[in-house]
């Protein structure tokens, strides 16, 4: 129902279900001290074609920071899975003998994941310390673009500092990218 009262979400049939337990805490005489803990949160919804769920995994905090501890997202595209590239499917043919040739299997369908671990900053003066790792084949992106996409991208980020001074290190690696967004053709990324 609430996903409904937006306008984007209906278009594109989204779905979300969540369970488990948030406990908070609000103390009538000092409501900024609010306190608030999970047990057992799990969601799991659908986006175009994509279908996502997440393991169980916790959030406790206060208004001033959050902290989120094992927060793993997976996601599922009815999309098959990106292709090798023509250097990709050569390079295997030459390493490996025909005699050990299987049949084909069936197609791969188009997914990632999204790992998040530590703390979020929510009070400026509060400063982050946040994990965040995943991979993507890009082809389970091809509901949201207007044509065929492809290839994966694996990122590796450490969130530091605050919200105003933002610390961000780590790395973004594409391989074999290739899309189109209506007259933007990118490919060789």
């Amino acid at each position: 129902l609430v996903l409904d009262a937006i306008p984007a979400a209906r278009q594109q049939q989204a779905s979300l279900l969540a369970q488990g337990v948030v406990t908070i805490d609000v103390p009538l005489r000092r409501p900024k001290d609010l306190r608030y803990a999970s047990e057992g949160l799990a969601a799991s919804g659908h986006l175009g074609d994509v279908d996502w769920r997440t393991e169980r995994f916790l959030i406790d905090g206060t208004t001033d920071e959050a902290t989120v501890s094992g927060l793993r997202l997976t996601t599922a595209s009815s999309s098959p899975a990106s292709r090798p590239t023509d250097r990709e499917r050569a390079a295997d043919a030459a390493s490996e003998p025909l005699a050990n040739v299987a049949a084909p299997e069936p197609a791969a369908l188009a997914g990632g994941t999204l790992a998040i671990d530590g703390r979020i900053a929510i009070a400026p003066t509060r400063s982050f310390d946040l994990a965040i790792e995943g991979g993507l084949d890009l082809a389970a992106l091809r509901s949201f673009t207007d044509g065929r996409g492809g290839g994966t991208a694996q990122l590796r980020l450490r969130v530091r500092g605050t919200g105003a001074a933002p610390d961000l290190q780590g790395e973004l690696e594409v391989k074999d990218g290739r899309g189109r967004y209506g007259a933007l053709r990118v490919s060789g990324v």
